[in-house]
């Protein structure tokens, strides 16, 4: 019998052999979506292969044939030899904007047949398709790969031979020998070489060092075994940064996603996820009636396992707490997935992990089938809380730090059976102008990788941290190791690739200056504002002296420690207020006296000190040492001689106490009537009657104010305002000034006894750091800011 084609009736040996120029494309990781996802896709590439002007053209003109293949499609071009290349060029820049679809293009130039397909419809075969498949095969993602009859051709023709890169030879199906070239340009194409010829490189390269190479690798192994052992590195870490973001539009979380391909980022415009390669960023949709405050510091991010959605949890003005939501980079639009839940991570299973975002003293996780019911994992004591959370390589542990007053504790837990091991104690450190906390994740070699500060009253940021692990069990299995050296630094939102090769976080570098400015007696904001501190070291105002001329600060300008100083009003340098080579910070005066008391710790103790000492320095310069735990904080009022400790410890908490100058010692106050909560700051009004505090809250503005007398607790809002972190009484005891950062708008506010407040200072490029310091005399106000020099994403490779 002889072979017909089904839409013509003809033998095949009487059908017209021409010539086709095929452009062959398929996605990369198509088999590892779900069935959804690969017709979302599909359907995506062919809007995207629709919407070009060469297809455009050839189709009207009736010089293309396309062939559906499943995971990509190939188009068969006649008649003009350059359509396939101006067409790959085409959809390779349109696909910057599409991140999710990860396609790879063949290009050859060959015998085609017309044919029709079993259900007769017309098609096209032949071995110039055969060999565009072949050629495309030996790409990665991105790649446009070009035979080298065809490049030999367009070499010669137009541009195209500053485009057309030799990339060697390889073999392919059945044996057959491919010459390759790489079609790409800056913002087309993939510049590397393809993992297939990179692959056989080295296997020629082994073939012919023999012996002597692997005895070399041998040796190198050793090395690195023996480096591994000893804590260090074999080689320098390399960094790249990923984002240039100006210092006004901060990032506040960044991840870089499994495969390595993209960041998910979130800055004040919005939820953008960067095509690492070709640096283009195309910003997720949000739902508009939700109100995400983008702006805002409190974001995490995770990717799934497949890099095609990202999870998200942040504040927004319809809720009062977070929930957790997913941004599918291609198709389905976002949707909330989660409700009163934060810190989303993603097991490689595509379990959920979070934190309850209303008290964040419980992990909860659910299985990755969506509607699953969650079950509790682990719940922290109270006054403790979980900063952050990453699963283990293979999902079946999770790692944890708990903040709580006596230090915060790097564990893991678990995920079936819910037993706990404490790996270490570490010293979490806000991050950046609104310092929040972040930063941990797990390796693939074992090693959970954190933040830690710098020690305090040294120079102030952090610094990434490695400790090996035991992934099974939890058990350390030696002592954290510095892997970073970053000076004045803070780094926050760890994430790492499925590959284990890089280390994505996300770096600020800020500088924390005083502002001085005059209070008016009349007018709503501060007439003239200036810097008041000289120099480049970083400053926080603390208190005034009782007599309004100097302003006591807590600086790093002897560099290695922070030490107390005073700066008069005329000034032109701060004067050390008691040399000593120990940490001192947080000064404040003593009405009348002219006493001042600081807090003081040993350098050796680092981060976590057994106890502090309160310094009383007399005029005369006389100093009295009173031991004190590390957990108390004191306020001294600003017209009469009162001074009050506070103790956060448990199990009680937020315990008051009148200190009695004379002889250091301390009278217990009445017992609050109402659970005072989290406090961020606190101060005793000019009177010492009234202890005034505030908490860092995104979503409430509240002012709690205590009686020192009886214990009776009274709440003002502040309408319109939240995220307080310091507050101060006025030296008339009328209103209270505070400071504000939520959404990155920063602003210092007087405030009235009924709530209403008034803006006196305000910004959107800087934050607010330390106390803010009315002068006793009503005449001036001090308070600290921190300019970001830098907030970018970055990464590491091999660290």
């Amino acid at each position: 019998m002889t072979a017909t084609g089904a839409s013509t009736g003809q033998p095949l040996s009487d059908q017209k052999l021409e010539v086709g120029h095929v452009l062959f494309m398929d996605i990369v990781g198509y088999s590892i979506l779900n069935i959804e996802e690969q017709k979302r896709i599909v359907e995506s590439l062919q809007e995207v292969v629709r919407g070009t002007g060469e297809f455009q053209h050839a189709s009207a003109e009736g010089r293309v044939r396309p062939l559906p293949t499943g995971d990509g499609m190939a188009l068969v071009f006649f008649v003009d030899p350059e359509a396939p290349l101006r067409c790959a060029v085409e959809i390779s820049r349109a696909l910057r904007l599409i991140p999710a679809i990860r396609l790879r293009m063949g290009i050859h130039a060959g015998p085609v047949y017309r044919v029709g397909d079993i259900n007769t419809n017309r098609n096209v075969a032949g071995g110039g398709v055969n060999i565009a498949q072949r050629v495309m095969d030996c790409g990665d993602a991105g790649h446009i790969l070009v035979s080298e009859e065809t490049a030999r051709f367009f070499a010669q023709v137009g541009n195209w031979a500053k485009s057309l890169h030799d990339v060697g030879n390889t073999r392919v199906k059945h044996g057959v020998k491919l010459h390759l070239f790489s079609l790409y340009v800056s913002e087309v194409g993939n510049s590397h070489l393809p993992h297939k010829l990179k692959r056989e490189r080295v296997r020629k390269t082994t073939a012919i060092g023999g012996i002597l190479l692997a005895a070399a690798v041998i040796s190198s192994v050793l090395l690195v075994r023996a480096l591994h052992r000893s804590g260090q590195s074999p080689q320098h870490a390399l960094y790249h940064q990923l984002t240039r973001n100006d210092p006004k539009r901060l990032l506040n979380s960044a991840v870089i996603s499994p495969n390595g391909s993209f960041l998910a980022y979130v800055d004040a415009r919005g939820l953008f996820v960067l095509d690492i390669k070709s640096g283009e960023s195309t910003e997720l949709p949000a739902p508009r009636d939700e109100g995400f405050a983008f702006a805002a510091p409190d974001w995490y991010l995770a990717w799934s396992p497949d890099s095609t959605r990202v999870y998200a949890s942040g504040p927004s003005s319809k809720d009062q707490v977070q929930s957790i939501w997913v941004f599918p980079l291609l198709g389905s639009a976002s949707k909330r997935l989660i409700e009163n839940a934060e810190q989303p991570k993603i097991a490689t299973d595509g379990s959920i992990a979070y934190v309850d975002a209303a008290t964040e003293r419980q992990i909860w996780i659910t299985g990755p089938e969506e509607g699953e019911a969650p079950r509790l994992l682990k719940t922290a004591p109270q006054e403790s809380s979980f900063a952050e959370i990453a699963w283990a390589p293979r999902g079946k542990r999770l790692a944890y730090i708990q903040q709580s007053p006596d230090g915060d504790i790097l564990g893991s837990v678990d995920s079936q059976g819910g037993e706990t091991s404490e790996v270490v104690k570490v010293q979490m450190r806000g991050s950046g102008s609104q310092g929040y906390y972040s930063g941990l994740c797990w390796a693939r070699d074992g090693r959970i990788i954190f933040v830690a500060g710098n020690p305090p009253g040294t120079q102030d940021g952090s610094n990434l941290w490695a400790i090996p692990v035991d992934i099974s069990t939890g058990e350390k299995l030696g002592e954290p190791q510095q892997m970073t050296d970053d000076l004045a630094s803070f780094q926050s939102d760890l994430s790492i690739t499925a590959d284990g090769k890089s280390l994505c976080f996300v770096r600020y570098k800020q500088r924390v200056r005083i502002l001085l400015a005059p209070l008016e007696a009349a007018g709503p904001g501060l007439t003239k504002t200036e810097e008041f501190v000289s120099g480049e070291s970083n400053n926080w105002a603390d208190r005034w002296t009782s007599d309004s001329k100097y302003l006591l600060i807590t600086s790093d300008r002897k560099g290695d420690i922070t030490s107390v100083f005073r700066q008069g009003l005329n000034a032109p340098n701060p004067e050390p207020l008691h040399p000593a080579d120990e940490i001192q910070e947080n000064a404040v005066a003593i009405s009348e006296s002219g006493s001042i008391l600081y807090w003081s710790s040993p350098k050796s103790e680092g981060a976590y000190p057994k106890t502090r000492t309160l310094i009383m320095l007399d005029p005369n310069g006389t100093a009295h040492r009173f031991q004190e735990k590390p957990d108390a904080g004191l306020a001294c009022a600003l017209k009469t001689p009162v001074c009050i400790l506070r103790s956060s410890a448990p199990p009680n908490g937020n315990t008051f106490a009148l200190l009695d100058l004379k002889n250091f010692q301390t009278t217990s106050l009445p017992t609050p009537k109402t659970d005072l909560g989290q406090i961020s700051d606190w101060d005793i009004s000019s009177d010492g009657k009234t202890i005034a505090m505030v908490r860092t809250s995104p979503l409430q503005g509240v002012i709690r104010l205590l009686s020192v007398v009886d214990g009776s607790v009274t709440d003002v809002t502040v309408r319109g305002w939240s995220g307080f972190d310091s507050v101060a009484w006025s030296a008339n005891g009328a209103s209270l000034y505070v400071t504000s950062n939520v959404s990155r708008k920063s602003a210092v506010l007087r405030v009235d006894l009924t709530g209403a407040a008034t803006i006196l200072w305000d910004t959107d490029s800087e934050g607010l750091a330390g106390a803010v310091a009315p002068s006793p005399d009503g005449k001036y106000i001090a308070f600290s800011v921190t300019s970001t020099r830098e907030s970018n994403a970055w990464y590491i490779e091999r660290f």
